[in-house]
């Protein structure tokens, strides 16, 4: 049973459906095991997992897990297929370093993203209250065409509605 169960910083590897789908387990719960749907993926003192996370999330991205199972119906990425990854193992301090960068990148874009969707909520609010100020009179909307302002004889009609 203890070769199921999830350890501090172990990757765990989707196997089918969105395969090769990883994580890294921090030990969200005091005790995990994983199921045969998941590969878990331990590392040595000799290697950073948060590198080898990024490494396997590019590796998604880009498509290469589902380019090397076979999909009849459901996509599976076997423990062969798996072991057969090839990646690329600079030292631990150049893993650490690289891990370090993109952790704090994607820090940063979080960062702007979440400023971004705030300033996008505030542009929407401010869009609702001038066309609300328009539509009941409190505003006067500027007319874009000057000639607009020329015409003498609009024949508006009130709406009618049938029902």
């Amino acid at each position: 049973m203890e070769t199921y169960r999830v350890k501090q910083n172990d990757l765990l590897v989707s196997e089918g459906g969105e395969v090769g789908k990883t994580s890294i387990w921090k030990n969200e719960l005091e005790e995990c095991y994983i199921q045969n749907s998941v590969h878990k993926l331990t590392f040595s003192r000799e290697c950073n997992p948060l590198y080898y996370l990024y490494f396997f999330l590019i590796l998604g991205k880009e498509g290469y897990f589902k380019s090397i199972v076979n999909q009849v119906s459901i996509a599976h990425l076997t423990r062969e297929k798996l072991v057969k990854v090839k990646c690329l193992v600079p030292p631990k301090e150049e893993q650490d370093v690289i891990s370090e960068k993109i952790t704090s990148l994607n820090n940063e874009v979080s960062s702007l993203t979440v400023k971004a969707r705030s300033e996008i909520e505030k542009a929407k609010e401010y869009q609702e209250s001038l066309i609300t100020q328009v539509v009941t009179g409190q505003l006067k909307a500027p007319a874009c065409n000057p000639d607009v302002t020329k015409r003498q004889n609009i024949n508006a009609k009130p709406l009618t509605i049938n029902t």
